[in-house]
């Protein structure tokens, strides 16, 4: 692992280079070791887990790496919650845009005695706001602190 947490790896099996593109390799294997753009972590001693791409990593403005995928992830474990994209290079905290699931919301909705008449009344309806911050707050207990999504739009 590289000090960004980068897998590196190198031995017999790894290829020599890419084929007509000397850039390319002298890029990618350094030292011996190829660098694979892959950031992982190691969940025990023969176990290594791969969580995201490096070029995708967020920083926040406090100098922290998020993977935005694994948060996305997290969010959308939720069956209100279909979509997430979120928010936080260079930023104070990760802020997220969430489309609701409309066969689950709306299921929801007419259980609790709802009206709604289409997508967006559904979503815009403060009761459901409600309802995927319940959501948010729970995927947060699963996310380190700093990816904790502060803020959300439907």
């Amino acid at each position: 692992m590289s000090d960004q947490s980068e897998i590196l790896v190198r031995g017999e099996l790894v290829f020599k280079g890419y084929y007509k593109n000397e850039a390319a390799t002298r890029e990618s294997i350094i030292d011996s070791w190829f660098h694979t753009g892959d950031v992982g972590k190691w969940e025990d001693r023969n176990t290594l887990k791969i969580i995201d791409r490096i070029k995708d990593i967020i920083i926040t403005a406090g100098g922290k790496n998020l993977s935005p995928s694994e948060i996305e992830n997290t969010m959308k474990a939720s069956h209100y919650i279909k979509e997430c994209i979120v928010i936080g290079d260079q930023r104070k905290f990760v802020s997220a845009l969430i489309m609701i699931d409309f066969e689950s919301v709306s299921s929801w909705a007419e259980e609790n005695r709802m009206a709604f008449t289409t997508f967006k009344s559904l979503a815009e309806n403060p009761a459901v706001f409600k309802l995927i911050q319940e959501e948010v707050d729970k995927a947060n207990k699963g996310l380190v602190r700093v990816g904790n999504v502060a803020s959300f739009i439907c």
